[in-house]
């Protein structure tokens, strides 16, 4: 799996520093820019996909050609949209769809998460149900992504049209977020801990509520509420069938979870010292410095040509915060949503440019 980790390592930092060309020297870097960016984006999903071939081919550098061949296919198709019909609509096609196959794909069983790069490995998984961190935190960005995107698509509409599309947008959040931590899918702990609050404050977006002292208490007060439903849940089933969040919480009961938190915060430190994540994290950090300060204005002027960038940021930040604080994967969390929100930052930002 390594191989492929550095794979789309080295597409995401020539993704970061062409973009960064295209941004300052010339626009003749503009479409290889959008190319790279959709070839990040794609990246995630395609391992996905090619999981029930990937033990047909051998080696992996055959693994890696037919990822970046599939990602070729699917960027020259997403090109097409995004050339036709913008490129709002060709990120909120794509999102959809990894929305839509992830969650058919844990309904049924999670066939596509076993030995997949961002899966569960099944020979030294702790997990062997529901999303991985990896997996939580592309399942995360990209139902931030498609929110934000439907909004931006749909601004114009008539009032009454918008709220059933706002709730259309609470009922596909409460879909993730049932499939991310119900009991019956994986019970992903620090997942729930993290969207919980970030799809609060994203439904209160939705419909232009102030975000106070008072809507952080909710947010904390429905998270932790949410997260007891799913124990007490987890915990009415036979012992044999409980995830690890119903045997936390019974640990928990019987004054033993100090070593379970010990050895997450332990796993959590240790995932700073994964040169991949580091990798990632170092480029992200270059971008969003870039962007926000160079005296062009390249976040100021997107942000606000753009509605739906509006309902990235702040849900984004929160699940990248609390994800690596909550989460025993750590940089995990922020650096693939970093994988993911740059190449939509870009494919958005050159929309300008146009």
């Amino acid at each position: 799996l390594t191989p492929i980790m550095w794979s789309l390592v080295t597409l995401f930092s020539l993704t970061v520093l062409v973009s960064m060309i295209a941004f300052t020297r010339s626009d003749k870097f503009k479409k290889i820019a959008r190319f790279l960016s959709l070839m990040t984006f794609t990246f995630p999903l395609v391992t996905y996909i090619l999981q029930p071939i990937s033990l047909s081919i051998q080696g992996p550098f055959k693994y890696v050609s037919s990822i970046v061949f599939v990602c070729l296919i699917l960027s020259i198709f997403l090109t097409f949209i995004g050339n036709k019909y913008g490129y709002a609509k060709a990120i909120l096609f794509f999102a959809a769809a990894y929305l839509f196959i992830q969650i058919i794909d844990i309904a049924f069983g999670g066939t596509l998460q076993f030995n997949t790069v961002f899966g569960n490995a099944t020979i030294v998984a702790g997990r062997f149900a529901g999303w991985g961190n990896s997996s939580f935190a592309f399942m995360s960005i990209f139902t931030i992504v498609f929110v934000a995107m439907v909004k931006e698509v749909t601004q114009k509409v008539e009032l009454q049209k918008t709220k059933k599309i706002n709730l259309f947008l609470l009922f596909s959040m409460f879909i993730v977020l049932i499939f991310d931590g119900a009991p019956y899918f994986g019970s992903d702990v620090g997942g729930v801990l993290a969207l919980t609050p970030a799809f609060f404050f994203l439904s209160m977006m939705l419909y232009e509520r102030r975000v106070g002292i008072k809507a952080v208490f909710l947010s904390t007060v429905i998270t932790v509420t949410t997260i007891t439903i799913f124990a007490l849940v987890d915990l009415s089933r036979p012992v044999a069938e409980r995830t690890h969040l119903g045997r936390f919480a019974n640990s928990l009961k019987n004054g033993e979870a100090g070593i379970t938190i010990e050895r997450k915060m332990a796993a959590s430190i240790y995932s700073f010292h994964r040169p991949v994540l580091v990798v990632i994290s170092i480029m992200a950090i270059i971008y969003f410095v870039f962007i926000a300060l160079s005296k062009n204005q390249y976040f100021k002027k997107t942000y606000e040509l753009y509605l739906g960038l509006k309902f990235i940021v702040i849900p984004a930040l929160i699940v990248a915060v609390l994800g690596t604080l909550l989460n025993d994967s750590g940089l995990s969390i922020p650096a693939m949503s970093a994988v993911i929100v740059i190449p939509v930052f870009t494919l958005l930002a050159f929309d300008i440019k146009d």
